[in-house]
Order: structure tokens, then sequence, then C-alpha cells
């Protein structure tokens, strides 16, 4: 008998799919991943190419932050002014273009400085900041180096651009970095409650040319570093219990530990910093509670705000001091009445409740100009973390209270919210030179080598107009939005201004003196 055999239906697709594999369908398959491939590629080569064509044509901005051009000597390189427009389109102040040698010379030790309008200096010229005042004060201590400090400080940036910065740091070779930075986590770009977000991908696309170009074609001119304050804000109302104020401290917190981490990986020494501002001398602009009292609640503390100033005003403290503590029982969170029973504590001779009853008040405004006490916490924290790594933290909280007359900085040693006065810069200058000098380069301090008020003046050349014009650079910021709204906003512009006169005397006296020599001199005395 003769045997049937039958196809099995699987085998029978095993064929099909074999011819089909080796067929002419199979050509025409991979035609059609080839073009899926190109039409993905083509999108991409064509804006690299357009982004190539602007570069060689010249368009757009260089954001390099170390660069040289043929108008300088072979080998000089300086920090870029114009590297601020890889994260705002505003023409923000800074860095300090001073030229440096690379690569660098042997004998050479260089520092470079990273933060925002404090490091830069505003409002004293840039020649006249903390990072030149340091560069003075190391040389005295380092004698067997030449110091060099690069200023890369850039009016209203928060710490997410200051990554970026730092990662092209190392293009500089800096023996160590400093950080001072923390104030404009909220209204700085970069910001948390700020007009002028910017992220990592956003800076990268910035950087482009074709990205300067679409930004600027887009989105208009954010106005002069002068108006930012006023312009970046979305909002000066952020209180305490806020999602921002949670979210800010968790950036802040990463980007100094990227920072740190990038320092750690190039094998640079970072010391960071905790940031400082004005306590007796500012008072709260708004408080976080003020959103959940009713209107008549509102006029009653306002009332017993204004009582307390005419009571504190005729030296009447123990009063003063009992109506400002009862209205702290029924108020907890008000940052006025904080800041007022601060005033209250201070005329009563008590000055460390005083000091931290201010520090309290700047806690609980709810315009966040002034880093919180978190930060300073959150600083420590990065850099002990990261000391095995070569990351160091000067604590300047407590050397500007104790320097401070009343116990708490006031305009002492700050001309508005958080900006130094010249006294103010050269104390964060000894201060941190001493870790530079100390854990950093392994060597002594000589207090004997810091240099006389004297001779700090002759070399870095400042004169009494520079604190007079500084100071009326200053006064506006109290008489605009949204420092105007403070209760104590006339009060502060009073006190500056008397500084201003006494400046103004010394100048006066000053020109007297020399007309007088003058005038000897031409009678032959």
């Amino acid at each position: 008998m003769a045997k049937t055999y039958r196809h099995r239906p699987g085998r029978e697709r095993r064929r099909r799919r074999s011819k089909t594999r080796s067929g002419p369908s199979r050509i025409n398959r991979r035609r059609l991943w080839a073009f899926r491939a190109a039409a993905v590629i083509f999108p991409f080569a064509l804006l690299a190419l357009l982004n190539g064509i602007l570069y060689w044509t010249d368009a757009g901005i260089d954001t390099s932050l170390v660069v040289t051009n043929d108008r300088v000597p072979e080998g000089q390189f300086f920090l870029n002014p114009d590297s601020s427009y890889a994260y705002c389109n505003g023409d923000l102040r800074g860095p300090e273009p001073r030229a440096f040698a690379l690569p660098k010379p042997q004998e050479t030790f260089r520092v470079m400085v990273v933060g925002a309008s404090s490091v830069a200096g505003y409002p004293y010229p840039s020649a006249l900041a903390f990072p030149r005042h340091l560069e003075l004060v190391l040389s005295e201590q380092l004698t067997d180096r030449n110091v060099e400090v690069l200023n890369a400080g850039v009016v209203g940036l928060a710490t997410t651009p200051l990554v970026d910065m730092v990662r092209q740091a190392s293009e500089a070779e800096p023996d160590v970095i400093v950080l001072y930075a923390g104030h404009n986590e909220y209204y700085g770009v970069g910001g948390v409650a700020t007009n002028a977000s910017i992220g990592p991908a956003g800076i990268w696309f910035r950087k482009l040319r074709l990205g300067q170009v679409l930004t600027r074609w887009f989105a208009g001119e954010q106005g002069s570093s002068e108006e930012l304050i006023t312009r970046l804000p979305t909002t000066t109302e952020v209180p305490l219990n806020s999602p921002l104020v949670a979210k800010a401290e968790r950036r802040y917190s990463s980007n100094l530990a990227a920072i740190a981490d990038t320092c750690g990986d190039e094998g640079i020494p970072l010391v960071v910093c905790s940031v400082v501002s004005n306590l007796r001398d500012h008072s709260p602009i708004g408080s976080g509670e003020d959103s959940l009292l009713s209107e008549e609640n509102r006029k009653e503390r306002a009332t017993i705000e204004r009582r307390a100033q005419e009571l504190l005003q005729n030296e009447e403290y123990t009063e003063a001091h009992e109506l400002v503590s009862s209205a702290a029982e029924r108020h907890p969170d008000c940052a006025g009445v904080r800041y007022q029973l601060a005033r209250c504590l201070e005329s009563l001779g008590r000055a460390e409740e005083a000091g931290a009853a201010y520090a309290l008040a700047r806690d609980l405004d709810g315009c966040r100009y002034r880093a919180p006490s978190s930060y300073r916490k959150i600083a420590r924290e990065v850099a002990s973390g990261r000391a095995n790594e070569g990351t160091h933290f000067v604590d300047l909280v407590p050397v500007f209270g104790e320097a401070s007359e009343h116990g708490a900085p006031g305009h002492d040693l700050f001309l508005e919210h958080v900006h130094l006065t010249y006294e103010g810069n050269w104390l964060a200058t000894t201060t941190i030179a001493r870790t530079i000098v100390s854990d950093v380069c392994g060597s002594s301090w000589a207090e004997d080598a810091v240099p006389a008020a004297q001779v700090r003046d002759e070399h870095l050349d400042v004169i009494t107009e520079d604190h007079i014009v500084a100071i009326l650079r200053a006064i506006p910021m109290y008489q605009m939005p949204p420092f105007h709204r403070s209760l104590g906003a006339e009060e502060h512009v009073e006190s500056l201004y008397d500084i201003a006169e006494r400046y103004q005397a010394e100048l006066i006296e000053l020109e007297f003196g020399l007309l007088t020599q003058l005038d000897d001199r031409a009678k032959g005395k």
C-alpha cells in the first residue's frame, strides 16, 4: 500500500517566509528602513548645517566661559562677558574680563570665584569686589606664588547656570574655586519663581547659534541688570509652606552637589561659603500668613505694627516689647511682627535673642530675595559629605554676626538686602582667605601679614567717591517694587543717606585740606 504524505502547516509557513526573505521583497524592506532612518536624521542634519552656517558667518554670540581673540597677545585668555547670554537674554554684568595666561605659568596660584551680583561687586565696580580683595590678601600670605583671582560673578544668576559655569571653569586651570551663591534661587535667572526659567537643556540650546537666533525671535529682551530685580519675579509672595520653598531647597542642594562633584572629578579644590544677608536694616515685605487672615485681622496687625514703631521711636522699649510679644503669640508666622520683636529685644540689650528674631523674620519674609537659614545647613552638608574630595566649607554667618555692632548685620556690612559694603567685602575676604591658606594650601595663616586698612585702600585705589556712588546706587532699591512696600523702607533710605553724608563730609574735608596745601605752597610756606 502506497504511503500518503501531507505537508505540515508550520513547515509551509516557514517555506513561504524563506522565499520572502530571499526574494525582491527583502530588498524593498531594506530600502524602507533606510528611508525611515534618513527621515529621522534629516531634520537634525539640517539644523546642524544651519547652526554651522551661522557659526562660520559669525552670527550669534560665543558663550564659552574662557575665550581669546586676535586683539590680545598669543597665550592670553579672559573670562567672556558674553557667556551670560547662554542663560538669559538680558545684558547681565559679568564675568570680569581680566587677562590671564594659558597654559598657566608654574609659579601662578589661580583662584576663580563663582557667584552672582555679590561676587561681581554690585553696586561697587568689579575692581572693588571681594575677589579683588582676596587677591591682595592671598598675595601677602602666599609670597612664593603669583596669585591671580578671576571674578566669574554674574548679576542675577541662580545656581542652575552656575553648574554649567563651573563645568567650563577647568579650562582656566584654577587651583581652587570659591562658590558664594544662594540668594537668587527664587527670582534669579534659573530660579523657581522667575520669568527667566532655564535648565540644562535650555542652556545647551542657547549656546547654539541657531538656538540664539530662535530665542531672540520668539522672546523679547529682559532689560538691563538694574531692572532684573523687578522684572524677573513671577510672584513676590512665597509663603513658608509653599511648594516652591521645598523645590528651591532641593534644587539648591542638587546644584551644589553637582558643582562639588564636578570639581572633585577635575581635581580642583572647592570652597563653598554660606551666604549672608542684611538682617537688621532690611525689614520684611510680606508673610506667608497674609493670605490666610481676614481683612479685620490684617488691619489689626497693621495697627499694632504702626503703634510698635511709634513706641520704638519714642524709646518706650518695654511697652513696645509687651505689645509686640503679645502680637507674636497671636501671629507667630508674621515676618513684620517678628522683625519688630527683634528691634525691641535689641533696644533692651538682649542682642543674642534679637539676632535670632531678626533671622526668623528673614526666613518668614514672603518676598524671598534673601536666602533662608536652611541654605547654610545645606551648604555645610554638601561640603562635609565631599570633604575627602577636596570640598571645604566657610561659614560666614557667625562671622558677620559677631562683627556687627548690633549682633545682627545691617548697614554696617550691607548696602541693602544682600550686597556688601566695602568693609563687608573685606570681612568676607579675610574669612575665605584663611580657609584657602590653611586648608587648601596647607600653609600657616599669618595674621600680621593681613594688610592694614590704609595699605588695602591704596592697593585697591579706592576713593571716597566710590563709596558715595555705591550708596546712591543702592538707595533706589528701597524705592522700587517690591522693597518700597516694607514697613521700614523710608527708615532704611534715611540710614543710607546718613552714611553717604558722612562720606561726603570726609570728601569735603579732604578737598579743603588739599586746597589749603596748594594755597600754602603758592604762598611759599
